[in-house]
């Protein structure tokens, strides 16, 4: 029955409009397990800022920036427009995969939220959101290390490296953390598939390519994973419908654009209440 829900929905994308393609994609965001496909294992210390962010039974990735806040999609934090409670939210680093048990592991709640305030859910603009722990990470960690993020212009063709969970194989698989590399793309190129077409804005990018299909990609449960280039935060993942599939690269949101409003996350003081619509006005 799963199996038919789900290409049902993939049918319905390729169908829809870019719109309601987007609109679609949210909603497979947060019902398909999804992992990353290809790479490599990654390395101890090798991306010692990747988190997985779960909001109860869903899965995502995140970004840690301090010992205080996580970087993720504002996708992964909200159902359509709306922000969820921040206490459905758990932040799980420091460990290379997520089943099992690490004594290395860190396990976070939150006690605040904060989603940009011009998130569109249905053309996923300004994609992102950080979340305060609600106990510090104690740092220096032996596994954990805050995020560099990145301020300049990244020319195209760079090859950058992704990091996400494996795809589950068997019951007892450990999703251990994989990488590979992309170049990146321009926006030109990226917007060329129709089901892309006026979706990659300018604070967003892309990786990888068009065709054929990628024998490595990102998949829906990465959403919030961060690529990097010499250990710098780039960008963070947050649009793409299909694992390693023809014309469809995925997209990141552009972290340089976004640098003022996420050091503005580190003051906040207010909260984001359980059903809050967003786009919204400012907090001032």
């Amino acid at each position: 029955m799963l199996k038919f829900v789900v290409l049902f929905a993939l049918c319905a994308v390729a169908l829809g409009t870019p719109v309601e393609q987007a609109h679609a994609e949210h909603a497979v965001e947060h019902d398909v397990e999804n992992f990353v496909m290809g790479g490599a294992n990654a390395a101890e210390g090798q991306f010692p800022w990747t988190a997985s962010v779960r909001v109860q039974n869903n899965f995502c990735m995140g970004v840690i920036l301090n010992e205080n806040h996580v970087l993720t999609s504002a996708g992964c934090v909200t159902e359509d427009d709306r922000a969820i409670n921040h206490f459905w939210v758990r932040v799980l680093a420091g460990d290379l995969h997520v089943t099992g048990s690490n004594m290395n592991r860190v396990e976070r709640t939150l006690s605040h939220l904060f989603i940009h305030d011009q998130y569109n859910h249905i053309t996923t603009a300004n994609n992102l959101a950080v979340g305060r722990f609600s106990t510090p990470i104690q740092m220096p960690h032996n596994t954990i290390e805050g995020a560099i993020l990145n301020s300049r212009i990244i020319p195209v063709a760079t090859q950058l490296e992704f990091a996400g969970w494996q795809i589950p194989l068997g019951t007892d698989a450990q999703r251990l953390l994989r990488w590979f590399s992309m170049p990146t793309l321009t926006n030109a190129v990226c917007n060329t598939p129709p089901a892309n077409a006026n979706i990659n804005l300018q604070n967003m990018f892309c990786c990888g390519q068009l065709t054929p299909a990628p024998t490595q990609s990102p998949c829906n449960g990465n959403f919030g994973a961060g690529i990097y280039l010499n250990r710098v935060l780039v960008g963070i993942y947050h649009r793409g419908l299909t694992c390693n599939g023809a014309n469809n690269p995925p997209i990141f949101m552009d972290v340089r654009f976004y640098l003022p409003w996420i050091n503005q996350t580190f003051v906040r003081t207010d909260v984001t209440a359980p059903g809050t619509v967003f786009p919204r006005t400012p907090v001032t």
